[in-house]
């Protein structure tokens, strides 16, 4: 309640009845304190300082005092319209157990609210700036890559993919053969049957061939390389490797897949 009334009576009447062009005679002058804090400006006996002399606002009191209570201080937020940027911290203090005060004997005053809050918009905004700028850049990309992706797609489809599905039997009806041979791996079998069990306006045919080999483990190594890195495109879907006899070559069925482009009717 002290500091209440302190703030109420005392302290705003003496401010209120300050003149507002000047100090009276007697007036001590103000003194800015040394500080190396570089957010607010320390001011000793600020009474008649001008920043003190229009006070709109003033609230949030507090109260302190020595153990003997002779010594009280009084502290609380003044200055602008409201509570807010710009107000400061106001001290009081009396030394003869609340029988006189002296105002304003220290007041905290915030340095460059303005320029602050200024920076403040500024990192804000160029903060914003910089996310705007990566979501662009991601954007950027991701059309650049859905471009390139959709580029990469018609080279495969038109260049690498064989034209229909006699070219599809020719492409590999002498290629695996001649990899097995050279890889020196036996040739035994082949069965190549089109898979119907695509829809019906698929852009592909697909043929699918099963081939039995034998040889020795690193001749069919060798085979298996060779396939996987021929030019015609075919794709090992199974690897299947027995031995009835230790004595005997191994066996190898393979499980491949090629495919040939389709009309726009799927023919």
């Amino acid at each position: 309640m002290l500091a209440a009334a302190v703030w109420a009576t005392g302290c705003s009447k003496d401010i209120a009845s300050a003149p507002g062009t000047g100090a009276p005679a007697n007036a001590v002058n103000p003194a800015i304190i040394a500080s190396t804090d570089p957010e607010a400006l320390f001011l000793q006996n600020a009474t008649y300082d001008p920043r003190m002399l229009h006070r709109s606002w003033e609230g949030i009191p507090s109260i302190g005092a020595t153990a003997n209570g002779r010594e009280m201080y009084v502290a609380w937020y003044s200055g602008g319209p409201g509570e807010g940027p710009g107000n400061y911290v106001t001290v009081a203090f009396s030394r003869d157990n609340a029988v006189s005060w002296k105002k304003d004997a220290l007041v905290v005053y915030p340095r460059g609210v303005k320029s602050r809050g200024a920076a403040a918009r500024a990192n804000v905004a160029a903060a914003a700036l910089r996310a705007a700028e990566r979501d662009f850049a991601s954007a950027k990309a991701l059309v650049t890559g859905k471009t390139r992706a959709d580029q990469e797609l018609s080279t495969f489809y038109d260049k690498v993919l064989p034209s229909n599905e006699s070219h599809a039997r020719r492409q590999t009806y002498t290629a695996l053969p001649n990899l097995a041979r050279k890889a020196n791996v036996k040739f035994a079998e082949r069965r190549t049957d089109l898979d119907r069990s695509l829809p019906k306006n698929s852009r592909v045919g697909r043929l699918q061939i099963r081939m039995v080999l034998s040889g020795e483990w690193e001749s069919i190594r060798q085979f298996i390389y060779d396939v996987e890195s021929a030019s015609e495109f075919v794709i090992i879907d199974d690897v299947t490797l027995s031995q009835n006899d230790p004595g005997k070559p191994l066996t190898l069925t393979l499980e491949l897949s090629t495919y040939f482009r389709l009309g726009s009717n799927g023919n």
